[in-house]
């Protein structure tokens, strides 16, 4: 089970060996897999253009210090890194061959300056020892034998924990200051993440992005289409209901939606993130869905996920 984190997306990856047939192959791989990569046939090489990169930490933007110097997340904000051009150019791992002319592999991971890059060595059968025991000291997250008949396989898997490890470790800080204020959230049990998981699936999601504290993601598919998963709970709903009820009117022909939703039925399905125009009668209840059930723990939540025809700008 892996962690709930608040945005994912395609990143860059680093290969380096000086074997060219090894860096055209995985780079090819890499590729395919969606992520950018960036090869180098030496590790020197490697080594100084990573340490010359200046990226700020990826959720430093939306993090807020008051002047009592307590730290507040801006949590309905991320989802605007979409927008971010550059946001695939970001570092998550780095692969390398161990057994290079002019730097192992091991010194190179170990010179890397940026702390939640997720470091994979490649090694010779003469190597394992070596990588055994960085792994155990924690110099390295991962090794693969580069005689496993199943090298590529382990490389994807290799990629997409590391990739996801890589945000788990950008965002703890992030999770951490959120995480105070858990009551009534989605994201405080475990078993969200097999259900994000499920959904992710069935979308075909490549990115995501956390848009409130209950639990709802932007998500992008891979052809680049947008859905949101909505979350709520039944204070939520409750609000829903009476605020609805406030502006229409207690008879107005919303009246029956309004109720649907006070029964844990149906919800009004809105987000910063997403164009909706004049909220009129007609056009609230073209915004007003179907949910179901989500039991986590002793808490019961409801969610849809709905398609998005256009983000707000």
């Amino acid at each position: 089970m892996t962690k709930v984190i608040p945005m994912n997306y395609r990143t860059q990856i680093v290969l380096v060996d000086d074997d060219q047939v090894i860096l055209d192959v995985l780079s090819k791989q890499i590729i395919d897999l969606g992520f950018r990569v960036q090869a180098f046939h030496s590790a020197t090489d490697a080594l100084e253009w990573l340490n010359q990169r200046d990226e700020q930490p990826l959720f430093e933007p939306w993090m807020v210090q008051d002047e009592e110097t307590a730290l507040s997340a801006n949590l309905h904000e991320i989802y605007r890194e979409i927008s971010n051009e550059n946001r695939h150019n970001r570092v998550s791992v780095v692969v390398t061959d161990y057994d290079m002319p002019d730097m192992d592999g091991l010194t190179f991971l170990r010179q890397i300056r940026a702390p939640n890059v997720q470091k994979i060595l490649l090694t010779g059968i003469a190597d394992e020892s070596l990588a055994v025991k960085a792994f155990n000291r924690g110099e390295i997250n991962s090794y693969i034998k580069k005689h496993d008949p199943e090298i590529y396989d382990r490389i994807e898997d290799a990629l997409e924990s590391g990739a996801h490890q890589y945000f788990e470790r950008e965002s703890s800080v992030f999770m951490h200051v959120i995480g105070h204020s858990l009551y009534g959230q989605a994201l405080k049990y475990p078993e969200f993440s097999d259900f994000l998981e499920r959904i992710f699936g069935e979308y075909n999601v490549g990115e995501y992005y956390l848009l409130d504290s209950i639990g709802s993601y932007l998500l992008k598919d891979r052809e680049d289409k947008y859905h949101v998963l909505y979350l709520f709970n039944q204070e939520l709903l409750d609000c829903q209901a009476d605020d609805l009820e406030s502006e229409f009117g207690a008879d107005s022909e919303l009246n029956a939606e309004i109720q649907q939703i006070r029964g844990y039925q149906k919800a009004l399905c809105t987000h910063p993130c997403v164009e909706t125009g004049d909220n009129d009668l007609e056009k609230t209840r073209d915004l007003i869905h179907a949910i179901r059930p989500l039991e986590l723990g002793a808490d019961e939540f409801f969610y849809v996920v709905v398609p998005v025809q256009k983000l707000s700008d």
